[in-house]
């Protein structure tokens, strides 16, 4: 059984009112992410978000197209986070981010 496709769209808008986002949006959570040495072809992330709960992640994606790409991504432990971080990727820097979620 071949793996699922994810399809990569990407837009750039205007930064709305970040109150007004929040008051909308039902989950916001806050985002460390930093990417690890990999394989030709390959990009690994670490991530840890923060929102209700601590959660930690590691997402490694393979490209298939220019728009397309394998992602295969798994929780794990924080000591396995920060074991991972040991193979940062000489020139990542850790990106920070904040993101908006909202269920209909």
């Amino acid at each position: 059984m071949s793996e699922p496709l994810e399809i990569e769209r990407k837009y750039l808008i205007r930064r709305p009112d970040e109150e007004a986002l929040r008051a909308l949006c039902s989950s916001v959570y806050e985002i460390e992410q930093t990417y690890l040495r990999s394989q030709e072809g390959v990009t690994a992330r670490v991530r840890r978000r923060v929102g209700e709960r601590e959660e930690f992640f590691h997402t490694e994606k393979e490209r298939r197209s220019d728009r397309t790409c394998v992602e295969r991504e798994r929780q794990i432990d924080h000591a396995e986070y920060e074991r991972l971080l040991l193979q940062r990727a000489e020139d990542a820097l850790t990106i920070q981010k904040t993101r908006y979620s909202q269920w209909w």
